[in-house]
């Protein structure tokens, strides 16, 4: 039995809406639930490159994206959080590769839009940290009807 694409990206956008729920409530998304959509999305992946659709290394491809975002969030120091990291893992492994980049960059965008608009009103600071779940989960949002 494959799992189709649609369903894969349609599971992945509800599991962002959750962690971009925990995101913004607490600014950590729980190890548990990271886990379990990362174990899931992977193990779902190599049982269709058993089944003979993909391979294990378009499945190995897909996990660049968030891997280079874990690399980013190590380097600095975690001013990118690892969870972040983490949840764009699932998006890659559940939209393939390009489909990742581009909700990686919708999502940085609308991010980059939301923290002007934010400056300029003077609701936050500088330094201030704002959750990424959401606008990650818009990105894979657009992704899906794009």
């Amino acid at each position: 039995m494959q799992i189709t694409e649609n369903v894969m990206e349609g599971i992945c956008l509800l599991f962002l809406w959750l962690c971009a729920i925990f995101d913004i409530r607490s600014k950590e998304i729980p190890a548990a639930l990271l886990g379990a959509g990362l174990f899931t999305a992977l193990a779902v992946n190599v049982w269709n490159a058993a089944g003979g659709k993909g391979s294990l290394l378009e499945t190995g491809f897909c996990l660049l994206p968030g891997i280079f975002l874990l690399l980013v969030g190590f380097l600095t120091r975690e001013k990118v959080g690892y969870g972040d990291g983490l949840m764009l893992l699932v998006v890659g492994l559940c939209s393939g590769f390009y489909g990742c980049l581009f909700a990686l960059c919708v999502s940085l965008v609308l991010s980059s839009v939301i923290s002007l608009l934010l400056l300029g009103l003077h609701k936050v600071r500088r330094d201030s940290r704002i959750a990424f779940a959401p606008f990650l989960a818009l990105g894979m949002g657009v992704m899906m009807f794009v």
